[in-house]
């Protein structure tokens, strides 16, 4: 099968996730094409051994990238989509002449903004809003062959309260390559986060549960790992909470070699679909703090991590707090978290299962 995947973000879960479908359909045969939009994420495409193209997504409609997209589609099988621009790209493309028989799919990562909850979304909709998400962006959906989502969560918000296509929506769990990702009960010292400085995050309800710990723990460090928006108000709020010299940002560090440092892992997000470093975290073995949003609940439960409600800063400092008293129950939670990714969340069965439904759609379609 010629199956082409597109992405248009520098970084984050659904690049990640994109370049480990690559990596297990070219190793089972399949030709991929990779279209992408950073030289660094072309190169990671590259080295999976996808055929890689560049394009520009400086814009949500850039004329010569959408131009630039159709060329490298024409004679495919497949075509899947992997984040909202690229969604927006393949979905609008005129399925005629070459790209007549090209089945499309689209994975939802995440759900827009103004519907995210608070104090990140908003309650209240303007008609922009309910016009281009309820409306317009469902409509579009039609024309993808298949809509693919991570968690029954989000898979469900997006059909109940955004109107997508019921019908043509699939939950295909993410999964990730466990070999590399070797189990160990020695861990680092600090307790931090690996995630993309979004305001969804909740990284701002982090650095104040670090301001409750840091009086009685005065020896713990903590840390942000990642890069995004939100990082200049972050560093900002740690200098005026008086904790700056308690947590280091370094800035992007690849998921894996950051957890490696962490005596525990911390989400405090207000949402999240399917996080691909909660994954990664389980599979080393990584004791985790985390908020109970989005498709978490689906991944990690009480039996393999501490779960506290979201937007609390004196919740989550209770739940780090709890790891920091008692490492060996948080370790042997951890342990647990192992066998769940090995037994449900390995990539090979995510490309397997999303394999069968290409097939599925294309043989509904008598191709």
């Amino acid at each position: 099968m010629k199956i082409g995947l597109v992405t248009t973000i520098p970084g984050g879960g659904p690049i990640e996730h994109a370049i480990g479908l690559a990596r297990d359909y070219v190793i089972l045969g399949h030709e991929v094409t990779a279209i992408c939009s950073t030289d660094d994420v072309r190169a990671r495409f590259a080295a999976t051994g996808a055929e890689t193209i560049r394009v520009d997504a400086s814009s949500m409609l850039a004329p010569s990238a959408l131009k630039a997209t159709r060329r490298a589609l024409v004679g495919l099988d497949v075509v899947h989509a992997h984040d909202r621009r690229a969604g927006l790209w393949t979905r609008l493309m005129p399925r005629v002449g070459a790209l007549r028989n090209v089945t499309i799919v689209y994975t939802v990562h995440g759900i827009p903004d103004p519907y995210l909850p608070a104090p990140v979304g908003d309650a209240r909709h303007g008609a922009r809003d309910r016009f281009a998400y309820e409306f317009l962006d469902p409509m579009l959906g039609f024309r993808a062959d298949a809509i693919v989502v991570p968690s029954r969560h989000v898979a469900e918000d997006l059909c109940s309260r955004l109107n997508w296509p019921r019908r043509r929506t699939h939950v295909v769990p993410n999964g990730i390559d466990i070999e590399g990702l070797e189990f160990s009960r020695a861990r680092g010292t600090l307790v931090g986060t690996v995630s993309r400085l979004d305001r969804f995050k909740g990284l701002d309800v982090f650095i104040r549960a670090v301001a409750l710990l840091h009086r009685e723990h005065p020896q713990q460090r903590f840390a942000i790992v990642g890069s995004g928006d939100e990082e200049r108000n972050l560093k900002r709020m740690s200098a005026q909470l008086g904790v700056d010299d308690r947590i280091t940002m370094p800035g992007f560090v690849p998921a894996p070699d950051a957890m490696r440092t962490l005596s525990t892992f911390v989400i405090s997000s207000h949402w999240e679909n399917a996080p691909i470093a909660l994954l990664e975290a389980l599979a080393l073995g990584v004791p985790i703090v985390t908020t109970s949003v989005g498709g978490i609940p689906e991944i990690a439960t009480p039996q393999v991590a501490t779960i506290v409600p979201p937007g609390s800063p004196s919740a989550l400092a209770a739940g780090i707090r709890s790891h920091l008293a008692d490492p060996d129950g948080a370790l042997a939670r951890a342990a647990r978290g192992r066998q769940v990714v090995e037994a449900k969340f390995q990539a090979r069965t995510t490309a397997a299962r999303l394999l069968d439904l290409y097939s599925e759609l294309r043989a509904s379609k008598g191709m």
